[in-house]
């Protein structure tokens, strides 16, 4: 049971990073490229 429960927290905690880590692609992707998402807009 303890192995299940180490296995499920592991996996929770991979699927918020990479939430997480889309979500700052998401936000500095755009700030980087500037003007051209603006214009795309």
């Amino acid at each position: 049971m303890s192995g299940l429960s180490i296995c499920n927290c592991l996996f929770m905690f991979i699927t918020l990073e990479a939430v997480c880590f889309s979500f700052r692609l998401l936000i500095v992707v755009p700030q980087s490229k500037g003007q051209t998402n603006r214009q795309i807009l």
